[in-house]
């Protein structure tokens, strides 16, 4: 019985195609049926034409949409040329009506395809919602726990037990990233944002990761806005997300691959971009990268990347990814601009921190 809701669900399409197909047939059997000389019935079957294409539109949309009234306007079409005369006339009302049929399957499919999307975004804001109001509860209490243990092991001077000391203290570590992530949903506290030039935050960030990427063979390769990239963001998010790129570009980097950080002004955003020669993501994943909880490592938590996403988008800005498999994936950031609405000539990055024009730290 556990099992019947599946099979149900597997069921339900191949249902709905099944009866699609019926009525296709019955009509084309009726219209086939009908005498040349009787139109009226002819009327009334390029009527009933309609429904299959309605309902394969509106149940699966545009493909199946478009689809379905092709094959109708051939079988309603094939008949009237065949026996109501191939000539001017015939051709001047069937050419009409097969376009009708295409632009319905065609437009109806379209709208049901958007409103699955709509639909499935608003199921995604409030999944959002609730994970945010669940996250700010279990973060609070997971840091309490935490400044306890952190507090208990340096009052009691460890463990004494060396490697078990570090394994703790990483384990701690781990802890305090995961509940840096789930407060990440919680409710944006007001006045966090400031001016800052975001090019410093890479630089520093680079840094950061200068001596593990010595050890490993990789490079760092940095292109910056020679003129700054001024932002109105929250700074120490901004640097979470972009050490987090890094170190994830990191993980699928082998020796002698190059990470590529860049950065440029343009329009409203600044735009600041993470490239890897990893071996990419695929295809059927691109789509479920920023969902929370989804993840292909074996021991992910899959909350990273969304709580990337959540905290860039609190800040008037998003995250996109670009990955062609085996080629390695491009992380893409926009920030907003301090001076948005301003023509760049006019935007005044010459009075804080400004970047070079291309940097290019090689590891060897």
């Amino acid at each position: 019985m556990t099992r019947m809701p599946g099979v149900m669900k597997m069921r339900i399409p191949l249902l709905k195609k099944t009866f699609i197909a019926a009525l296709i047939i019955i009509i084309t059997a009726l219209h086939l049926g009908t005498s040349e000389h009787n139109m009226a019935l002819h009327v009334i079957h390029r009527e009933l034409y309609f429904l299959p294409i309605l309902l394969s539109a509106f149940w699966f949309g545009l493909n199946a949409g478009f689809l379905v009234s092709l094959l109708v306007g051939f079988l309603y079409a094939s008949y009237i040329i065949a026996f109501g005369g191939g000539g001017h006339a015939g051709m001047a009302t069937v050419i009409p009506q097969v376009f009708v049929f295409i632009l319905i399957g065609t437009v109806l499919g379209w709208l049901a395809d958007r409103e699955r999307s709509l639909q499935e975004k608003r199921l995604i804001d409030n999944n959002v919602i609730v994970l945010g109001r669940a996250a700010a509860a279990v973060a609070h209490e997971m840091k309490n726990i935490l400044q306890a243990l952190k507090s208990m092991f340096v009052k009691s001077g460890g463990f004494h037990a060396g490697e078990f000391d570090q394994d703790f203290q990483s384990e701690l570590a781990r802890l305090d990233k995961m509940v840096h992530i789930l407060s990440s949903y919680a409710k944006e506290e007001e006045g966090r944002s400031f001016s800052y030039d975001v090019n410093r935050i890479i630089r520093d960030c680079i840094d950061q990761f200068e001596k593990a990427a010595v050890e490993r063979g990789i490079i760092f390769a940095a292109d910056l806005d020679p003129e700054g990239c001024p932002c109105w963001v929250d700074i120490n998010e901004v640097r979470w997300v972009i050490e987090n790129l890094i170190s994830n570009a990191m993980e699928v980097s082998a020796s002698g691959n190059t990470i590529r950080l860049t950065s440029k002004r343009g329009g409203e955003f600044c735009t600041v971009t993470v490239k890897d020669e990893g071996p990419g993501i695929r295809p059927e994943h691109l789509d479920k990268i920023f969902t929370p909880f989804f993840t292909t490592k074996p021991n992910g938590q899959g909350l990273t990347l969304a709580g990337c996403r959540k905290s860039l988008q609190d800040m008037g800005g998003d995250i996109s990814v670009q990955s062609v498999l085996g080629e390695g994936a491009e992380f893409i950031l926009q920030m907003p601009r301090e001076h948005r609405g301003k023509p760049l000539a006019e935007d005044t990055a010459r009075a804080v921190y400004r970047g070079h024009a291309q940097s290019r730290l090689t590891r060897e």
